[in-house]
């Protein structure tokens, strides 16, 4: 006669430990999710692959959490519903520990879905082995809140791939550290959203590599990320013409006074009138009479009264008067 749930219930930590594959291969998934969590940890490591698959989507938080390192490393990792992990849910991933989650190899993450992987708690996801981060479920980057990114070990960030960053929005790129940032493969971070460029913390934003970037990737800098970038990134950002029209007045009005020196004298006047109308006078004082000289007749009628202030208090009449 099988063993209901009601009994199960009921079974204690030494009579789980007795049970044999054949026996909890024969409970029902009802009977073993009924099974107290020390009890279901009690199953031994021979025995609990043989647990019904569909049992493991009915488990609590805390019969999850009770399961040994040993349990871990045998459950059956099936890309179906057949496969115990693969039916775990949020439920069920917010019990894993850190010492359970260290067990799993690349083929054990991989199956699991990006709600669970979602559901780990930091510490937990930490403890992802580095040779698994690309397994991880690429959806499941768009919903970790900025405590889980922020506990990823640059080691984990090394293994990030091109398939996961388009993932990530600005909340996890805002979360994003430049020890974490500086791991990033050049594809993962080429592979990053415009949300989540605009979002990277000034620290970060410092440690880009700008000789690639396209005026289209340009715009996506903002003034979250401008009060970072140094003048030596500056000037290899407005390499070309097309990518200084790219930037936006937001990102310009934010920049640091010095970066302004990184400007082109070439390409400055392909700033936009909206970028130029930002410009304060703390950050015009760093431009040099070559730069000035170039900046346009509708530019030069743009700029703001800061900007102005300052140029007439320098004595500077060299703006060309030749339109563009």
């Amino acid at each position: 006669q099988a063993i209901t749930a009601e009994q199960a219930a009921q079974m204690t930590t030494a009579q789980a430990k007795a049970l044999l594959g054949a026996t909890v291969g024969n409970l029902s998934a009802e009977a073993a999710a009924a099974l107290s969590p020390a009890a279901f940890g009690a199953i031994t490591a021979e025995a609990i692959n043989d647990v019904d698959a569909d049992a493991f989507a009915l488990l609590s938080a805390a019969q999850v959490a009770a399961m040994t390192p040993a349990q871990f490393a045998v459950l059956t990792n099936t890309n179906s519903t057949s496969g115990q992990l693969y039916n775990f849910g949020a439920t069920q991933a917010a019990g894993i520990t850190s010492a359970q989650i260290k067990v799993l190899d690349a083929s054990d993450v991989a199956v699991l879905s990006s709600d669970a992987v979602a559901a780990l708690k930091p510490a937990t996801l930490a403890a992802i082995v580095t040779a698994a981060v690309d397994d991880i479920a690429n959806e499941a980057f768009a919903n970790f809140t900025a405590d889980q990114i922020k506990a990823l070990t640059p080691a984990q960030f090394a293994g990030i791939d091109a398939g996961q960053t388009p993932y990530i929005g600005a909340t996890q790129a805002n979360a994003i550290t430049s020890a974490q940032f500086a791991k990033l493969t050049a594809a993962a971070a080429k592979a990053l959203s415009s949300d989540a460029i605009g979002a990277l913390a000034p620290t970060v934003v410092s440690t880009l590599k700008f000789n690639t970037f396209t005026a289209t990737e340009a715009g996506y800098l903002t003034a979250t990320s401008a009060p970072g970038i140094t003048s030596k990134q500056i000037a290899t950002l407005v390499a070309t013409n097309d990518v200084v029209a790219g930037l936006t007045a937001d990102f310009v009005g934010a920049l640091a006074p010095a970066a302004f020196k990184g400007f082109n004298a070439t390409y400055i006047n392909d700033l936009t009138t909206d970028a130029v109308s930002v410009i304060k006078g703390t950050q015009i004082a760093n431009i040099s009479t070559t730069q000035l000289e170039q900046l346009t007749q509708k530019q030069a009628y743009v700029l703001g009264t800061d900007a102005l202030a300052y140029l007439k208090g320098k004595g500077y009449t060299t703006l060309t008067s030749e339109a563009s």
